[in-house]
């Protein structure tokens, strides 16, 4: 393998470390690839076969950090709503649901946060695939950067809506998560304790200083 990557005698480093990096990512693909078939194997092999019965594999291909990983996963038919009127045949593929396998256009979950995060340091989506391309080993389009913009950018205006609409019919769960300490400040300035939390403050603070004989 080696002999190959050296095989010029008058190769630079700067070309040694690009070959280097494109070997360790293909060998990337290649060890998730293997990851992924095996546990799908494993799914197969315990799966409750009175519920998913085998109907063959499929193979998909998503374009990763590491570059293009193509995979066979097995599809399964399974009844929903069986015994009812609604009752009808659908397909899955569980390995995709039990380790959660989302994509964007066929695109990694953690290639789109890359996308992303490189989008908002550039001015361009042009530029941006052309940073993007020194930095993984996979091609991408500036097309294909936009539409990754584009589809999160949906995302989060959905979801904004559908928090205004939860807002309106007063459906919307006020938070419940305790924390020790609570910041808030306004033009850099410190905010006082406001409402039962300053009086209770207040009143810790008088008995402290009744304690140590101290006048307020």
């Amino acid at each position: 393998m080696f002999d190959n990557i050296v095989a010029n005698n008058e190769l630079k480093f700067n070309d040694l470390e690009k070959k280097i990096y494109k070997f360790v990512c293909d060998l990337g693909c290649c060890i998730l690839k293997t990851a992924l078939e095996s546990y799908d194997n494993k799914i197969k092999e315990n799966r409750d076969k009175k519920i998913f019965r085998h109907k063959g594999y499929k193979v998909n291909s998503i374009k990763t950090v590491l570059g293009v990983v193509t995979y066979k996963r097995c599809v399964y038919e399974y009844v929903e709503n069986e015994n009812t009127k609604q009752e009808c045949k659908k397909c899955v593929c569980l390995l995709d649901k039990l380790i959660s396998i989302s994509a964007i256009g066929k695109i990694s979950s953690n290639l789109v946060e890359k996308i992303l995060s490189t989008a908002v340091e550039t001015n361009s989506y042009r530029d941006s695939a052309e940073q993007l391309m020194e930095s993984i080993n996979i091609a991408i389009s500036h097309e294909a950067v936009r539409n990754v913009v584009i589809k999160e950018g949906m995302k989060i205006i959905e979801k904004e809506q559908e928090q205004i609409r939860m807002d309106k019919k007063a459906k919307l769960v006020p938070g419940t998560k305790e924390i020790p300490v609570l910041f808030e400040e306004a033009d850099g300035l410190w905010i006082n304790l406001q409402g039962k939390d300053r009086e209770e403050q207040i009143k810790k603070n008088k008995m402290m200083c009744e304690r140590q004989r101290k006048r307020i």
